[in-house]
């Protein structure tokens, strides 16, 4: 019964510090991810019906000598090939072909780290000033709205592992009162031949270590095999993920069931052994 009690609380211990390692892997990706996906944000540059082939080239040419400019995501898109992509959608929204609504354009994506509002309204300015641009278009609401969004649920994954901490030291908690209960005849032997406390929590914080590491291994194995099944079943997650916060999500998890393990079962047990009117008289 106590070997079991051990192993049930080991297999929770490890299920809920893979959570945490889960929720950690999402909330050190969460600020990255704004990044990422700022700089796959396309920035339009809208050219008007006088644009000739030079100041298309003028544009091209201006955009591939800014360090700004993300290399190789520099596309021009004529009105034509736009109204050819986007048939389907214009039929359905009852528009007839007989008129293109587009205009050639030049797409582009900034550098994550020169996607700010400053660098882009700095570009926009020097685009505009080119012959037959009509305007410059990106999506600044979107961004901070995005970045904004992605803070708040980085902020909820962490009340959400506090909770799970909780839910861990209520694991712990029942383990080893249950262990207690069983052997409590035991331990008033002990301290009725002058077995010091320390030496009585010693003998249970023995079998606690033992459960914190197995339960990291089991939080790291959980982690592991989660992180591989999405890696090989994603293409998104492939461009997104990053060994760093793998690693560090990893080792959180196990660190976090060692040291939960140890710590609060060592407060338990003093808990118990030094009260008075404990379960154990």
């Amino acid at each position: 019964m106590q070997q079991r009690s051990y192993n049930n609380a080991a297999l929770s211990i490890g299920i809920v510090c893979f959570f945490i390692g889960l929720c950690a892997l999402v909330f050190l990706h969460s600020f990255g991810l704004s990044d990422t996906l700022n700089e796959e944000m396309d920035l339009i540059v809208e050219l008007n019906n006088q644009a000739t082939e030079e100041d298309k080239n003028a544009i091209l040419q201006f955009l591939k000598t800014q360090n700004k400019v993300k290399p190789g995501t520099i596309e021009l898109l004529t009105k034509e090939t736009a109204l050819t992509e986007m048939t389907k959608e214009l039929k359905m929204l009852g528009v007839e072909n007989d008129h293109n609504p587009f205009l050639d354009m030049v797409l582009f994506n900034v550098k994550k780290e020169f996607y700010t509002e400053d660098d882009v309204a700095q570009l926009s300015i020097k685009l505009q000033e080119i012959s037959g641009v009509n305007s410059v278009v990106y999506n600044e609401a979107f961004g901070n709205e995005l970045i904004s969004n992605l803070r708040k649920i980085g902020w909820g994954i962490m009340i959400f592992c506090l909770l799970l901490v909780f839910f861990s030291l209520v694991i712990i908690y029942n383990t080893v009162k249950v262990s207690l209960m069983e052997r409590r005849k035991e331990i008033r032997v002990m301290e009725l031949v002058g077995a010091k406390r320390g030496f009585i929590v010693g003998v249970f914080m023995g079998k606690m270590r033992k459960v914190g590491i197995q339960a990291a291994i089991i939080s790291a194995i959980l982690l592991f095999a989660v992180i591989i099944v999405f890696y090989i079943n994603n293409d998104w997650f492939k461009d997104i993920i990053r060994l760093e916060f793998v690693l560090v999500s990893i080792l959180l998890s196990m660190v976090f069931s060692v040291v939960l393990a140890w710590f609060s079962s060592r407060w338990i047990l003093g808990r118990f052994i030094h009260s008075k009117r404990g379960m154990l008289n």
